[in-house]
């Protein structure tokens, strides 16, 4: 977060933001209390709401009681509901900002060889990263504020 801080405000106009994400975030929030999954895809969430919430899973699962308050059970999965609903108040923001046509999206890359997933994934990293450079090239107006995959957006 104090990266996309300190870029957000120096990103010339048509620049894109390309956050990455992962599907892991939607399997965790399925695990998610009601009331928590609510609070994460409502679009009006505030930064200030989201990292309190954040906190306050650390916070809980440190003393194991984060199931119990209502957090999913994977720090990777909650870490990654983070960066999509980061995206979507950037994406907010900026259709808020002066200057023209910032886009901000985020993906998943699916499943990567690489030293975190292993071998038996079955994407190469070069397929991972197409979406990516596809949101980097996106036409003025396309998409703001989207969770993609293969190039296409999907639900959160």
């Amino acid at each position: 977060m104090a990266l996309s801080k300190a870029l957000l405000p120096i990103i010339r106009p048509h620049g894109r933001v390309v956050n990455v994400s992962s599907q892991v975030s939607q399997m965790a929030m399925k695990k998610c209390s009601a009331e928590l999954q609510a609070r994460f895809r409502d679009r009006s969430i505030l930064e200030e709401e989201l990292v309190t919430l954040l906190n306050k899973f650390i916070e809980t699962a440190k003393a194991g009681k984060h199931k119990e308050n209502g957090f999913a059970d994977s720090a990777y999965g909650m870490s990654k509901i983070g960066v999509t609903v980061l995206t979507f108040i950037q994406a907010r923001e900026m259709e808020k900002d002066s200057r023209e046509d910032i886009l901000v999206n985020c993906l998943c890359p699916g499943w990567c060889k690489t030293d975190m997933a292993g071998d038996k994934a079955p994407r190469t990293a070069a397929e991972g990263a197409d979406t990516a450079i596809f949101l980097a090239f996106i036409k003025p107006k396309e998409s703001q504020g989207q969770f993609f995959y293969n190039r296409k957006p999907i639900e959160f």
